[in-house]
């Protein structure tokens, strides 16, 4: 078991797995629209990055340093980026709701779901009970 997990700013801290990806993929597209912040906070001698709404919307998730770093390259490349790609893919830029972004910006989470899947390929751990 990961020492590391425990609580911090109402989301817990661990590392992240594929059962994660896709509200972590809604986070990073949330975040490139502009719904979200990021910040870098540290509890417990441990350093990690919280996505929460810069609006009056709830949402807050919690990635750890150390995962942070695999997906900082993506974001810096551009390839997080909502308005890159071929012509006609991201036809409806408007901002409408976080809260059904997989709904009307499909396209671009899906695109980040699936980068992100090429990063963390781990799962939790299951028994064949």
């Amino acid at each position: 078991m990961d020492a590391r997990i425990f609580f911090a700013d109402g989301g817990q801290l661990s590392a992240i797995r594929t059962q994660d990806l896709p509200v972590l993929a809604k986070a990073i597209a949330g975040y490139e629209r502009g719904f979200l912040k990021v910040e870098k906070c540290q509890k417990r001698n441990v350093s990690y990055v919280r996505f929460f709404a810069a609006s009056t919307q709830s949402f807050e998730l919690n990635v750890l340093e150390s995962d942070w770093r695999k997906i900082v390259p993506h974001l810096v490349s551009g390839e997080f980026n909502p308005f890159v790609g071929p012509p006609g893919i991201y036809s409806d830029v408007t901002p409408k709701d976080f809260d059904n972004l997989e709904v009307w910006d499909a396209r671009f989470v899906q695109k980040v779901y699936q980068a992100l899947q090429l990063i963390f390929t781990q799962s939790y751990p299951t028994s064949n009970l």
